[in-house]
């Protein structure tokens, strides 16, 4: 499986950058497009637009170093492109311009559509920008504190009734509404499953497998200090494809245990992934 970090992704546009002759606008497609889109023309200093199916052409006006559009070539650009569907209808909405259309990554049979491709990336695959919501969830095993939620402080960590609270109304970061998650692994212990489904169904948050802990206290658990281990068990055991999970030791670890792909939510590092 292949994982595109952030950083990854301007680097392989820097190198995209040099392939390209003069454009007077660049154009993302939303909505990931808009990311390569706003990534390169803040490179190139040219004007930042995205081609939207309902409303056309948009041309950004923002800070007083931008300038208005000098000319009518645009570039038209995907941060990835496994069909090349925009290609399809994007001429419809920029009639007068000078269309041409690129994506930072490709599938071999791909890149024949486009004016520009920086680099191949075969499937599967998944970003940075949007691993939380695509379709390669239906293969993943997703830690939930720290991933889905955030994490509970010292002060509600008491196994008690802050504890109960953090979990009813602990605050959401990531919206998986794409694709049913195949599990969420958690150390949360079984004494907290109902408490845990309701706020999993009042978030939206689809899923096939919840699994939690037989640990009977908060206690015991911190004791036995196995929190990796069991999540690398479990992945071990089911046919995932890879592992979301929030601390950054744990991830590690997983990974090391398992041989198999492991991101990091909070810092955004990967292990066992393939690099293009």
């Amino acid at each position: 499986m292949v994982f595109i970090s952030l950083n990854q992704l301007y680097i392989d546009i820097r190198q995209l950058a040099l392939k390209l002759p003069a454009f007077d606008i660049i154009a993302g497609v939303p909505r990931s497009g808009v990311i390569a889109a706003g990534i390169l023309s803040s490179h190139l200093n040219l004007p930042l637009a995205a081609v939207d199916r309902a409303n056309g052409l948009i041309i950004f006006q923002g800070g007083v170093r931008d300038a208005p559009p000098a000319g009518k070539n645009i570039l038209v650009l995907e941060d990835s492109a496994h069909s090349a569907f925009f290609t399809t209808w994007i001429n419809e909405f920029l009639p007068g311009y000078n269309v041409k259309t690129a994506a930072i990554y490709v599938e071999e049979q791909i890149k024949y559509r486009l004016d520009y491709w920086g680099k191949i990336c075969p499937q599967p695959r998944t970003f940075s920008w949007g691993f939380m919501n695509c379709d390669l969830l239906k293969t993943a095993c997703v830690d939930m504190d720290g991933v889905l939620c955030v994490n509970p402080t010292n002060h509600q960590n008491d196994d008690g009734p802050r504890y109960k609270d953090f979990l009813i109304n602990t605050l959401q970061i990531y919206r998986p509404l794409r694709r049913p998650i195949h599990s969420i692994v958690s150390s949360r212990m079984e004494k907290h499953r109902s408490l845990t489904e309701a706020w999993l169904k009042n978030h939206n948050v689809s899923y096939n497998h919840l699994i939690l802990t037989n640990y009977l206290s908060a206690s015991d658990r911190q004791k036995d200090n196995r929190y990796a281990e069991l999540k690398a068990e479990y992945y071990k055991s089911v046919d995932c494809g890879w592992f979301v999970e929030s601390d950054s030791r744990q991830a590690k670890r997983i990974a090391e245990l398992t041989g198999k792909p492991v991101i990091c939510s909070e810092t955004l590092e990967s292990y066992n992934m393939v690099a293009i």
